[in-house]
């Protein structure tokens, strides 16, 4: 499951949210893309381990979603209502057009995550 940010000072606040709910949702709304990562380990060579583990991918998908959904600015209840929906029905081309919109908004709204390494020397 995603873990949420409880807050971080350099998000905005989103239309309708505060700022600890703005951070909740940009985060949360990254980790979308390290989730259907999942997908590629579903074995597609064993039909007998192929639905189940589908299954158990979108299943983890969709719980996903409905987290960053709770989160999320109400202009985007449309875009992830339909893509839920799409990835439900392993409809995954309509999923990617209904998360479009979705990664449009964060890139434009959220800011940009940034990591910093230190090397021991």
């Amino acid at each position: 499951m995603i873990a949420f940010a409880s807050a971080c000072s350099s998000t905005p606040d989103l239309p309708g949210l505060g700022g600890d709910e703005s951070a909740a949702f940009c985060k949360a709304a990254r980790q979308l893309p390290d989730v259907a990562a999942e997908f590629v380990d579903v074995p597609i060579d064993d039909p007998e381990t192929f639905e189940p583990a589908l299954r158990e991918v979108v299943d983890a998908y969709i719980a996903d979603l409905d987290a960053v959904a709770a989160r999320a600015p109400g202009e985007l209840d449309k875009h992830l209502s339909t893509l839920r929906s799409a990835v439900d029905q392993y409809k995954f081309a309509d999923g990617l057009d209904a998360k479009e919109p979705i990664d449009v908004y964060v890139a434009e709204h959220c800011p940009a995550v940034t990591t910093t390494s230190t090397t021991a020397g």
